[in-house]
């Protein structure tokens, strides 16, 4: 394998790397090879492009972050701290709008099923009351089929409430985004 090969395989395998540490261990490799008495013998000795890559990476990874980073990982933490007193409670205030916005969706299907209920069993109790006063039975059941109507509309439209639950959570967010962008 030629200098040239060599160095395009590896600079191939060390494209998931920043470019300046790419450009550094290209560099280094070119210069090593350009100084080698044996362009052949040196390239063996490294190993396949593959290896060197694994090498390479394997340290990079290994590597400690630069201090600029370790600066800025400590402001973050600091500004995080501070910054807990006002969110943490705005961040539990959202919580539970979001929680209770769930459980409205869970009571109104549960209401829903309650009014298709009732007005199935003011439908079933007709027989009975109809041979006390005519007129009642009637009036129970119209009561009943508007009570099922009503239960029966109430959680079929269950899925567009929560949509409106999740349009309005999307517009406070996109509220709360601008105003912090500026």
């Amino acid at each position: 394998m030629t200098k040239t090969s060599f160095l395009s395989q590896l600079a191939q395998r060390l494209q998931v790397l920043p470019e300046e540490e790419r450009r550094e261990a290209l560099e280094y490799y070119n210069n090593y090879l350009s100084d080698a008495e044996d362009e052949y013998a040196a390239i063996a000795e490294l190993g396949t492009p593959a290896e060197v890559a694994a090498n390479i990476l394997a340290d990079f990874v290994s590597k400690p972050p630069p201090k600029k980073s370790r600066a800025r990982h400590l402001w973050l933490v600091l500004l995080a701290v501070f910054a807990l007193p006002i969110g943490g409670p705005l961040l539990i205030a959202v919580g539970a709008v979001a929680f209770a916005m769930v459980i409205t969706l869970f009571a109104l299907v549960v209401a829903g099923g309650a009014l298709v209920v009732s007005g199935i069993i003011s439908l079933l109790t007709f027989p009975l009351v109809a041979t006390q006063d005519f007129g009642f039975a009637l009036l129970s059941s119209g009561t009943g089929l508007v009570f099922i109507g009503i239960g029966i509309l109430l959680v079929k439209n269950i899925p567009a409430l929560s949509g409106v639950f999740s349009h309005m959570a999307r517009f406070v967010g996109q509220k709360v985004r601008r105003q912090s962008h500026g």
